[in-house]
Order: structure tokens, then sequence, then C-alpha cells
């Protein structure tokens, strides 16, 4: 892995630009006393009574001023030290004093090279996206072209603005332009930086403490999907409106980039499916011996669901583990879904099944072939109480009379 080795000069800058940008925007900007160039340290205001915004933000507080502080500093001090308010010859002694080539050199690898391309393979990925960011960021060479121009551009220009003379900016629509470039460039920095703080060795707190590993996973990709638009679509962001259309996904997003998005979050839900739905058939068939006859009534398998389905899971793991159940499949009048879903779809994954119709149950039942019924659950009310298909409370009933067991299964559960 590569290192970085930064000089101590890189103190004597950060106490003298502190100095200066207090000059500019006094009262926003910490206090610094002295620099000591042989010990290499700074003596400053105490903030220990400051709180770190990024943290209180994710607790959701709100701050007042805080748009006006921030824009009041930015512009004082970064309009005021370009070459657009500033004599020239005096801009390039502040570029001559402050330039810092490892602080450079960080930005240049750890912003526009490597969460784009991995090259020196020290990414940290959420393990849940690591082939989605092969796929959607690795892979897109259109990205990558214009973050190697994104990252051309910051390294041959020594400020945040656009150069120009106060001669230039007497110019009639120089204006329009230079404002155009600073959203521009905001737009282009937003992205870089959304995708950085997700795929490199970088991350923030307002990702990495979402502790449920999909919303994470989701979250991530919401946030590289917005980052990639701001780069990509950056010459075209020209008020904050335009911003934050981005973020909700704006309707005239590209028919393709709203395709791959739709099919990475089908796939998310899938995954997620799967997930859930195998947890209910391990506890399902905790339940459950080998050699059992079970009866089920409408249908909760893999055609409903994903994979394993709810009610049926246990049945599917079961065949996985070798239990050989004798399955009897009412045929669920009016619709029959037992008929026409249950019982075709547990054939075909080889299951021993029967198709009965729905009046028959009682006879399976008195003659000892069922030991347990599992159906399926279409809604769960706040109290508990379930609701299923026609014939259900009949099956209930039938199955208490025998004394055989009865489950439910349903994962997601409708209020």
């Amino acid at each position: 892995m590569q290192h970085y080795t930064l000089k101590q000069n890189r103190n004597r800058i950060e106490y003298e630009i502190l100095k200066y940008q207090s000059t500019l925007a006094p009262g926003l900007v910490p206090e610094v006393y002295s620099y000591d160039p042989i010990m290499n340290c700074t003596s400053m205001e105490d903030l220990s009574d400051h709180v770190i915004m990024r943290t209180e933000m994710i607790n959701h507080k709100q701050f007042k001023k805080i748009a006006d502080d921030i824009t009041t500093f930015m512009v004082n001090t970064l309009l005021l030290t370009s070459d657009v308010c500033m004599e020239h010859k005096a801009k390039k002694e502040l570029v001559k004093n402050f330039i810092n080539p490892e602080l450079c050199e960080i930005s240049e690898d750890l912003v526009y090279t490597e969460p784009f391309s991995d090259i020196n393979n020290r990414n940290d990925i959420f393990a849940p996206n690591v082939e989605w960011v092969k796929e959607n960021i690795y892979s897109d060479e259109a990205l990558k072209l214009e973050t190697a121009k994104l990252k051309f551009d910051f390294m041959n220009n020594a400020q945040a603005y656009e150069k120009a003379s106060e001669y230039t900016a007497k110019y009639k629509g120089f204006k329009e332009y230079y404002l155009d470039t600073i959203l521009r460039d905001t737009a282009a920095v937003t992205g870089l930086e959304g995708i950085r703080r997700i795929v490199g060795i970088a991350h923030v707190k307002d990702i990495t403490s979402i502790q449920h590993e999909e919303k994470r996973t989701k979250a991530e990709r919401l946030c590289m999907l917005a980052s990639k638009r701001f780069i990509m679509k950056r010459e075209e962001l020209k008020t904050g409106k335009d911003f934050l259309e981005v973020i909700k996904q704006n309707k005239d997003k590209a028919v393709p980039e709203i395709i791959k998005f739709l099919k990475a979050e089908a796939h998310f839900i899938r995954d997620e499916d799967e997930k859930v739905f195998k947890a209910i058939g391990e506890y399902s068939l905790s339940l459950l011996k080998p050699e059992m006859g079970i009866l089920t009534h409408c249908n909760a398998g893999t055609i409903a669901t994903a994979k394993y389905g709810t009610a049926l899971a246990p049945l599917y793991l079961g065949a996985e583990k070798g239990y050989n159940f004798k399955v009897f499949a009412d045929e669920t009048r009016p619709l029959l879904q037992g008929a026409r879903l249950t019982a075709w779809e547990l054939n075909e994954a080889g299951i021993d099944v029967t198709l009965i119709c729905d009046n028959m149950a009682s006879i399976v039942m008195k003659n000892g072939w069922i030991d347990a019924v599992v159906v399926g659950c279409d809604r769960v009310a706040y109290n508990g109480d379930t609701a299923n298909k026609i014939g259900t409370s009949g099956v209930a009933i039938l199955a208490k009379e025998y004394g055989i067991s009865g489950m439910k299964s349903q994962w997601l559960q409708k209020v």
C-alpha cells in the first residue's frame, strides 16, 4: 500500500491560511495566536466547547445560521482570493506561499483516481456492494473519462474558480460564464466526493452508522448513482433546484440509467427476500419432523415470492435435508391457487404432493395422514390477528378437532 509523507511545512501553511482567512471572514474562522517553526506547532483558540457539525446533523439538529455562515465564508475566502478580485501578481505570491504538492497528490489519487479504478488495491467497499461497484463504477468508461478531465483541471488550476483578469471580467456575459463554472465545478466535486467517501479508504459516519445491512447497501447505491449524475451532467446543473432533482432521482433521468437503477433495485429486493424467506423456512422446519404428512391451503411458495416462499419454505428446505414430507395440497377454491400453483411447483421441485379438493381435508386428517398444516397469511393485524384465503378457517377448525398443529407464515406484515 502506498503511504504519503507530509512535510512539516503543512502546519505553517495551515497557520498562515487561517490567519489570512480570518481577515477575509472575521468571526467565521478559529483564532490562531502563534506558530513555532522549531516545535512545529500552532497555538489557537480553544474549540473544546464546539460540536462536530456532521454528528449533530446526523442527529437531526438544526442550525438556523449555518447556510448564511457557510456561504459568507466561502464567498469571502474563495472569491476574494481568485484572479477575478486579486491583482495578478499578489495572487501568484499567494499560490507560491501556500502550494502543497503532497496534499495535492493525495487529492489527485484518493479523490480523482482510485475510487474509479482501484489501481492501488486499497479501496474499502462495503461487502454487499462490491460487485455493484465493479459493474457500475469501475466498468463505466464514460465516467472514468470525465473524472480524468476533472483531475487534469484540478492539477492545472491553482484556485477554486476559473482564472480571469479584471479586464476580461468587464466583458458582457462573463459574469454568467463565471457563475456557470462555479456551479459546474460544485456539481463535479460533489460527485467525486460522494463516490470516494463510499468506495475509497475514507468513509463518513452518515453512511457507516447505518446498522441495517440492506438499508446501508441501498443508501450507498443511491448516493453513488446521484454522484455519477453530478459528474456526468455537471454542465446542466444551473440552480439549487437542479441539484435537489438529482437527489430525488428526477423523472427526466436518461432511460438507460433508470433501467440500470431499477435492475439494481430489483436484485436488491430479491436478495433480501431470499434471506428473509430462508429464515422463515428454517424456523418453521424446526417445528416439523421427517416423514410427516403436511396439508397446505392456498399458495405461498416460490411462484408468489423469491426462491423459498413463505409457508412453503420449510417444505423446500426439508426436501434439501431429506425429510421426505408427504404433502396434500388443498385446491383452494374459488381461484384454485392450490391446484394451479402449489401442487404444480411442489411437483416440479420433486416433492411428494397429492392434490385434493377442499372437502377432502377432513378425511385425510381422520385417516391420520396429516401431522401438520401450513397456510399462507395475507394480512396480519396490529394485535396479531391473521387473515388468509376462504377455507382457511375451516382447515383450522378441523386441525384443532384432530389435534394437528398449524402454522401461518408471512414475512411482510400489513397493518
